[in-house]
């Protein structure tokens, strides 16, 4: 059902908190299923947290929607839909330090895309391992980033490679925190 324009600009912790009651679930149920304090649901229901990508995918799987349904707005039939960098949605990691994220494909059925930036950082970081249904393709903008996929060796990207894998198979990414690093990431899903 599409969304008013009033609905459509509706926060992430509106979002969030009308997907757990349409599911039927508590904000306890909901933070015992993915792992997070109930009242880490709470602040970010109430727009006073900003969870990391890893927990908005687990939101996301346990409420049965998109990561793109609760970061963005739904599509209001235009026929082609524009990102700025002044749009809301931009998200800061936590597993990832000093790293933003902004979306760049809002609207566009069976496909996710995100931009990773990371700050120069003395600190090393590795994501935790995750798999989801689908296709994920990841260009690297500048930097050095290292995919770990099960059942292959570490492939380390630099500036200009880009690697497609199925992302059914578990896998995670690693920086070493030498140089700053940009990445594209695009998630392509049969269905949304």
């Amino acid at each position: 059902m599409a969304q008013s324009p009033e609905e459509s600009i509706s926060t992430l912790g509106t979002r969030l908190r009308q997907a757990r009651h349409h599911a039927g679930l508590t904000m306890r149920q909901l933070a015992t299923d993915v792992g997070v304090s109930q009242p880490f649901v709470s602040q970010i229901e109430t727009d006073k947290a900003k969870p990391s990508v890893a927990t908005l995918t687990l939101l996301a799987q346990r409420l049965g929607i998109s990561v793109d349904t609760l970061v963005s707005w739904e599509p209001l039939g235009r026929e082609i839909a524009i990102s700025r960098p002044s749009d809301p949605g931009v998200l800061h990691l936590t597993e990832m330090p000093n790293a933003t994220v902004r979306w760049l494909a809002r609207d566009a059925p069976n496909v996710e895309m995100i931009e990773i930036r990371s700050a120069v950082t003395r600190r090393a970081w590795r994501s935790k391992p995750r798999s989801h249904a689908g296709t994920e393709v990841i260009y690297i903008v500048g930097g050095k980033l290292t995919v770990e996929l099960e059942g292959h060796e570490p492939k380390t990207l630099q500036e200009g490679d880009s690697v497609c894998f199925d992302s059914g198979r578990m896998h995670c990414w690693r920086y070493e925190g030498h140089d700053p690093v940009t990445l594209v990431c695009t998630m392509i899903s049969a269905s949304r």
